[in-house]
């Protein structure tokens, strides 16, 4: 009974929460984690840990390639992607700043990752479709299949890694 008043957990499963605010309570600066019903909660939160601060690093390395900065860029990078990795719904993410820092093949090693790890990933392909002629990935497109929404998702991430040249010449489809 003093458990359930203290609103503990009664039903035997495991949690764990993290919350953490910042001096000034900017929006950026809180955290608030929490892993419900889990075999190994501590574990489960630091992965949720690591991949919020691997989502920070990323974004930063991506900018930096943006600005031009490639050694400040190849730190951060490394650190970001060990952070995020299990993390399907960042790959895209990822795979931008390897496009940036020219590592074709890592991003098609990662796409491929991906789609093992999670079959469901296959929705993120128009984004890749200049890839499309990339043996390993061939298989995966099939133009009669793209939606409108598909194609512009396609052009968008073109822009994104900066070439409009390429995001042009997809407007016509």
């Amino acid at each position: 009974m003093g458990r359930q008043n203290a609103r503990g957990q009664i039903t035997g499963k495991q949690f764990a929460a993290l919350a953490v605010k910042g001096m000034r309570q900017e929006w950026y600066n809180q955290i608030d984690l929490r892993v419900d019903n889990a075999k190994q909660p501590l574990f489960d939160l630091q992965c949720l840990l690591n991949f919020h601060y691997g989502r920070i690093k990323l974004n930063q390395a991506i900018k930096l390639l943006k600005d031009g900065e490639r050694i400040k860029e190849l730190m951060l990078f490394n650190e970001a992607r060990k952070l995020v990795e299990g993390w399907t719904g960042i790959y895209s993410k990822l795979i931008m700043g390897l496009l940036l820092g020219g590592k074709e093949q890592a991003v098609v090693n990662t796409i491929l990752k991906a789609i093992r790890e999670n079959p469901e990933w296959k929705e993120n392909l128009s984004c890749f479709y200049f890839l499309r002629n990339r043996p390993e990935l061939r298989k995966y497109y099939n133009e009669r299949k793209f939606s409108e929404k598909e194609w512009n998702q396609a052009i968008q991430f073109l822009i994104g890694i900066d070439k409009p040249g390429e995001a042009l010449k997809l407007t016509n489809n």
